[in-house]
């Protein structure tokens, strides 16, 4: 197609989301009593195929778990082919999200004190770490074996990442705090990308930056989300780390293109230490039910539990735009963010009843549409 229909496209959605499991399916796998039981439930379901393919009770969380992503890059894959051009190269930039995800963990990885030959434990039991990019699963086990930031930038060079040439850039630099300043370098470099890609397109198009256009305003509520996350990881390292706060003014740590977050605004109040003030603000954005009293949680219990609940109400949030139709992009969105809700709840499920967590406490963690 050189032109999308996106009736029929909506249409093919709607049909996938069907597929998606519902609140009954979820409260029945909350109650077995091992995964093994999981995966035969899972296995009545469009799961069936991969768990056949995949799952061994001798390594039951981890095999299932595969099952479950390899489910998610199949349905991804499935968009991407009944997606057309110039529509399909966003969607690629998009997933390159979970790409610059999963680089910032392996960083963190280099300098904290998980043995080298333990690593790839650390990917299986990392549940965030998803191979939906450019980076397939092979490639972040590579990734997760490094020694030291050069070898893996060595690393995604060779597989001809597009991370490869920026990392490289941020690496000649003599920089203090240079783990943090690399995330924040990448994220930036990440978005700025998506932001001119959606320029490139012409004025007929559906991407028309003069119009209120999905993808567009995903990006730039991608990019408040983040900088939420941002300013409440500042305040948290202020509060019970001074000597450790980051030595950069605050403006320059945030990500430019968001939709609502005023960069120059919440800079002067974290400047002046008025965290009140910002969670008043940020309390204002529809996916950050994120308190300032949260984030001051004593450390070792769930340090950053509030990024974990802000990820689930920016997944809730995107999830809730099938019921917005004037832009012909949001059931597209919406599917993806279901998609990504499903994975996760499954993973919660998976690894709970692996470690024998409470249900009750499993089902607080679900991410109900």
């Amino acid at each position: 197609m050189s032109k999308m229909n996106f009736d029929w496209l909506n249409v093919r959605l709607r049909a996938m989301k069907s597929y998606l499991l519902k609140k009954d399916q979820y409260e029945t796998l909350l109650q077995q009593p091992s995964v093994d039981h999981v995966a035969t439930v899972l296995s009545r379901t469009r799961y069936n195929q991969n768990i056949k393919l995949t799952y061994l009770n001798t390594q039951p969380a981890k095999t299932l778990n595969q099952a479950i992503v390899f489910y998610f890059r199949n349905q991804i894959e499935i968009i991407k082919h009944i997606v057309s051009q110039p529509y399909s190269d966003c969607i690629s930039w998009l997933l390159r999200y979970w790409d610059v995800f999963n680089i910032k963990i392996a960083i963190r990885t280099l300098n904290s004190s998980i043995p080298l030959k333990e690593r790839r434990n650390f990917l299986t039991a990392c549940n965030h770490c998803l191979p939906i990019g450019d980076l397939n699963a092979s490639d972040l086990l590579d990734l997760f074996t490094t020694t030291n930031l050069e070898g893996l930038i060595k690393l995604l060079c060779a597989k001809k990442s597009t991370f490869c040439n920026i990392l490289t850039q941020i690496n000649e630099i003599n920089l203090e705090n240079k783990e943090w300043h690399t995330e924040n370098l990448l994220n930036k470099f990440y978005y700025s990308k998506i932001i001119d890609l959606l320029k490139t397109f012409n004025d007929r198009s559906i991407f028309n930056l003069t119009r209120r256009n999905a993808f567009l305003k995903l990006v730039q509520e991608e990019i408040d989300h983040e900088n939420i996350k941002i300013a409440l990881r500042w305040i948290r390292t202020y509060r019970f780390e001074p000597s450790s706060v980051i030595v950069y003014p605050p403006r320059e740590i945030f990500i430019p293109g968001g939709e609502k977050f005023d960069i120059r605004r919440i800079s002067g109040y974290l400047e002046n230490g008025d965290f009140e003030k910002i969670s008043e603000i940020l309390g204002r954005s529809p996916f950050s039910k994120i308190s300032i009293s949260e984030v001051y949680k004593e450390i070792g219990i769930q340090e950053l539990d509030y990024e974990t609940k802000l990820e689930r109400e920016f997944i809730r949030y995107q999830m809730k735009k099938k019921y917005d139709f004037s832009m012909k992009l949001n059931v597209l969105i919406s599917y993806y963010y279901s998609l990504i809700a499903e994975l996760r709840n499954l993973e919660i499920i998976i690894y709970g009843i692996h470690g024998r967590i409470n249900p009750q406490l499993l089902a607080r963690r679900i991410i109900y549409a």
